[in-house]
């Protein structure tokens, strides 16, 4: 039996994600198709703009068999992090392959540019030093020396993720074949012409469009709850949160109580030494008050176990038959009172629901006990 590996947000599921199901299918020809999903926080440093339920469902409506979580401090991380755990807990459920999109092209065009020698030599590492010297954020000075050793430009989130699957396969010595094929429109299209939007571009509109009490979130509705945390919290105990480093506590003090909004607030913060994705995973991360050892400490290893969302009848068969051999911890109820990071998750869903505008928000909070995983 063929399976095969996803890792998407469907932050929100769009026509965009029907294509990718497709390419997956047609490079795949899998008989399984599993997705591992980030949670109620997405990896550019939001909150989903759905919650996972209805993107579980998403994606089990349109040919995914089991969606797994990708645990919230591994999703609101880097992009080599990031893929690690999607990667390791895809492998350990016994994918044979992960098919992605870039914006290079398909899966040999890509992997010629990854193989290429000159690309993961000394050179590289050398060039990626002299623009973080300069100030430069690491992706922005990882993009910049790329195009620099072989032009291979990773300015684009797509393509730096691909690139750092292709990277997790080869460090790890994982058994995961890379497929990709080239996607039509990036993550950054702000336009929505033509059959497929971005998923900016569908959240920009239900953003402009949005009724007052509507269960759509958006990381500006969190504004107040972080200019309290940060006001009325001292510096060096700001210092103790994931990714408060380099002294980044005393810009966010300094700029809180002169920004207008989240956006101001972020635009205040950004400069060439902190990217805007590393500004907002750190606001996420200040918002779940994540403990900076025992982040560290989880990230050093794989996610220790896996905790599926949802599944369809094909894909419980396919767990049943994988369970006796299988090393993974597999997850089906939610269980948090003995395991830390299930407490974190818990933590970061009842966050979530803090910022909502809708009147039940209580009863979305008790989604994360009681309705998963989902099944069709």
């Amino acid at each position: 039996m063929k399976v095969c590996g996803l890792v998407a947000e469907f932050n929100p599921f769009h026509n965009g994600h029907v294509l990718y199901l497709e390419k997956a299918q047609e490079l795949s020809q899998a008989d399984i198709y599993i997705l591992a999903m980030s949670p109620n926080f997405v990896q550019r440093g939001e909150p989903a703009i759905m919650d996972k339920e209805r993107r579980t469902l998403a994606a089990l409506d349109n040919g995914v068999d089991l969606v797994i979580e990708i645990p919230t401090i591994y999703t609101l991380q880097n992009a080599d992090l990031y893929a690690k755990a999607a990667l390791h807990m895809l492998e350990d459920l016994g994918a044979d392959c992960v098919v992605f999109g870039t914006e290079s092209g398909d899966t040999e065009t890509f992997l010629q540019k990854f193989e290429n020698k000159e690309f993961v030599s000394p050179r590289m590492d050398e060039i990626i030093q002299e623009y973080l010297a300069e100030g430069y954020s690491y992706p922005k000075a990882k993009a910049e020396a790329s195009r620099i050793v072989n032009d291979f430009y990773l300015e684009n989130p797509n393509d730096i993720l691909g690139y750092s699957y292709l990277k997790i396969i080869t460090q790890n010595k994982l058994k995961i074949k890379p497929l990709c094929y080239q996607r039509i429109n990036n993550e950054k299209s702000i336009g929505r012409s033509g059959e497929y939007s971005s998923a900016m571009a569908i959240r920009n509109a239900i953003k402009v469009n949005r009724s007052l009490f509507d269960e759509h979130h958006f990381l500006d509705d969190y504004f107040n709850l972080l200019k309290y945390k940060i006001v009325t919290t001292k510096a060096k105990d700001l210092e103790k949160i994931h990714l408060v480093d380099e002294g980044i506590e005393n810009l966010f003090k300094k700029n809180i109580v002169k920004a207008r909004d989240m956006e101001d607030f972020i635009n205040m913060c950004t400069s060439k030494r902190y990217s805007g994705a590393r500004i907002k995973r750190t606001i996420c991360h200040i918002l779940l008050n994540s403990d900076k050892k025992d982040a560290k400490a989880i990230l050093r290893k794989k996610p220790p176990y896996i905790r599926l969302l949802g599944s369809s009848p094909k894909g419980r068969k396919y767990l049943a038959s994988i369970r006796k051999d299988t090393e993974a911890n597999i997850l089906t109820r939610f269980a948090a009172k003995d395991n830390p990071l299930l407490l974190s998750e818990l933590i970061a869903s009842e966050v979530y629901y803090l910022g909502s505008r809708s009147l039940e928000k209580h009863d979305y909070q008790l989604k994360e006990l009681r309705n998963f995983p989902v099944k069709i």
